[in-house]
């Protein structure tokens, strides 16, 4: 597949996806340098915390290694629990889908994967200048790892949990904040098959009132939907004003920035008593020290 026709499918896959420019990047870097070094796939591991796209990002990942590499197996678990045992692994994964095979293997929520399945990836990933293939063994198995034919992309929210040995035989991507743009475009999304409209700036409120991630867009448009339909009383009502924005937040206890009402307490509390104890605070706020923590 020549470059150009290449690009144009890697752009037309990430074009619904608001914000993550430079994860997009240097995704679409790695999948066309496959294409120009002889199919070498550099290992893949996204980072981010909830609500930043990282599943979405590895679905659609998933589906531009289909399109571009139609020879290539793309064996998807949805968690690294889904693994299974280190033996089970070896017979139904690898020497189906890897050993003399071209594939790329595909691992979300890695984290949660046990320590000797993470221990069998680490051992697949072998960091060298000549990208030699790597024999991997376990009991009767022995599977060729060839960097020219198989690739692995993992996904984590949790990387503290993982190898600092294995997460440095990968291509680390961090996935970035959304701004409050991305944030309007990902609600205007969801919203957009409804036929509601929006004042001016009156989605901007709303999108302002997250912390840079998608996870609560949902309650957002469920609240919007919620609310268009009790104002409704069979007037077609189908427009998001001010007014309908401030009410919409107001019911949400949610402020600006995605600071909550029981935050803002605390924040108050703080500028008013100075620094306080855990469990003072927590007192205050009636809540257990753990919750308040």
């Amino acid at each position: 597949m020549n470059q150009k026709l290449a690009v144009s499918i890697i752009n037309k896959a990430f074009e619904p996806i608001v914000g993550q420019p430079l994860a997009k990047k240097r995704i679409s870097d790695i999948l066309l340098g496959a294409l120009a070094e002889g199919g070498f796939f550099a290992p893949i591991l996204l980072i981010g915390p909830p609500g930043f796209g990282k599943t979405r990002l590895m679905r659609v990942l998933k589906k531009l290694v289909k399109d571009l590499f139609p020879n290539r197996k793309t064996p998807y678990f949805e968690s690294g629990k889904e693994m299974g045992a280190p033996l089970e692994f070896f017979e139904d994964v690898l020497m189906k889908h890897v050993h003399d095979s071209d594939s790329v293997l595909f691992v979300d929520e890695f984290h949660e994967a046990t320590a000797p399945m993470q221990g069998i990836i680490r051992s697949l990933i072998e960091v060298t200048v000549g990208r030699e293939p790597k024999v991997v063994r376990k009991a009767d198995y022995e599977v060729v790892f060839n960097p020219l034919r198989n690739g692995v992309v993992l996904g984590t929210n949790k990387i503290d949990v993982l190898d600092p040995a294995l997460v440095s035989r990968f291509e680390r991507i961090d996935l970035s904040l959304y701004s409050d743009e991305d944030m309007e475009n990902i609600l205007f999304q969801g919203l957009e098959n409804d036929g509601i409209t929006f004042n001016e700036n009156t989605l901007r409120k709303v999108a302002e009132c997250n912390r840079g991630s998608a996870r609560d867009v949902v309650h957002w448009i469920n609240a919007i939907r919620r609310h268009l339909s009790l104002q409704d009383r069979g007037q077609g009502k189908k427009t998001i004003n001010k007014a309908d924005v401030a009410e919409i937040v107001k019911k949400r206890e949610t402020f600006p920035l995605g600071v909550s009402k029981n935050e803002l307490n605390t924040l108050v509390l703080l500028e008013k008593c100075g620094p306080l104890q855990l469990k003072m605070l927590a007192a205050r706020n009636l809540c257990s020290s753990k919750e308040q923590n």
